[in-house]
């Protein structure tokens, strides 16, 4: 076919093949069948949010399904099904089982059960990208019996990022929120953290995010803070903040104390 001298529609004729196949042939001059893989993979997510769903794949080890709704709701609403499942062979993700450990399961004992509003936190640590200057960071939170999952990504691991990750996850959540597990996280950074405050009983009761709340806005106001911009960050009315919270203020009966000076 390449050494042929013929127009191509008479060689196209004689072999049976369309003439396109016959042109592509004769621009090449070697006989050996090429692979028919796209050279440029076709993709939705960038490779930013290629790098959660694998960091999502691994802390989480989330079904291909239930990780498609959750990279849908918080990294790309027009993901298929197909692209992702792409996306997890590519890094070696494709097989669920084979990233669960493989310890042997014990011969008797029972399966911790949770209810609903048990959350596990973590925060891990995302790849840096060629177009950014600085690593990422991944808060997540997995509800341990809906395994609902709640993902906020942030630029810096500050106490701020983490008020404001507990804040939306406490908006977010469609269950009340009532134990915090954070025991992993604390293990991996070698900080020991009890989650859990005096019960007025003599025994103990885990902190719940109303708890975390109520310190945070009692810090703000003792630090002289403008109560509506408390008000706005915590989201709680105006009239909450001046009569729950106002005592703590630096600012509290002042004008009452300098008044009585003035008498002196």
């Amino acid at each position: 076919m390449q050494a042929s001298t013929d127009p191509a529609w008479m060689v196209a004729e004689r072999y049976g093949i369309s003439e396109q196949t016959v042109w592509k042939w004769q621009g090449r001059d070697d006989v050996h069948d090429r692979s028919h893989t796209p050279h440029r993979l076709q993709t939705t997510l960038t490779p930013a949010q290629e790098a959660v769903a694998v960091a999502l794949r691994k802390a989480l080890l989330l079904p291909l399904d239930d990780l498609l709704a959750v990279v849908r709701e918080f990294l790309n609403p027009h993901v298929s099904r197909s692209g992702l499942d792409r996306c997890l062979r590519r890094h070696g993700l494709g097989n669920l089982r084979a990233l669960k450990p493989k310890d042997p399961k014990p011969a008797h004992g029972s399966v911790k059960a949770y209810a609903p509003g048990s959350l596990h936190i973590d925060i891990k640590y995302l790849p840096q990208m060629a177009d950014e200057d600085r690593r990422r960071y991944l808060f997540l939170a997995i509800d341990r019996a809906t395994r609902w999952v709640f993902v906020r990504i942030y630029p810096a691991q500050t106490a701020a990022n983490a008020q404001r990750f507990l804040r939306d996850l406490q908006r977010a959540a469609p269950m009340k929120i009532t134990r915090v597990l954070a025991e992993e996280l604390a293990a991996g950074q070698g900080i020991e953290i009890d989650l859990t405050m005096p019960d007025g009983k003599g025994g103990r009761k885990y902190i719940t995010p109303h708890v975390l709340k109520h310190t945070a806005i009692t810090w703000a106001v003792q630090r002289g803070a403008f109560l509506p911009d408390v008000a706005s960050y915590f989201s709680t009315s105006l009239e909450t903040i001046e009569r729950v919270y106002w005592h703590h203020s630096p600012d509290h009966q002042r004008s009452a104390v300098e008044a009585m000076d003035r008498r002196k």
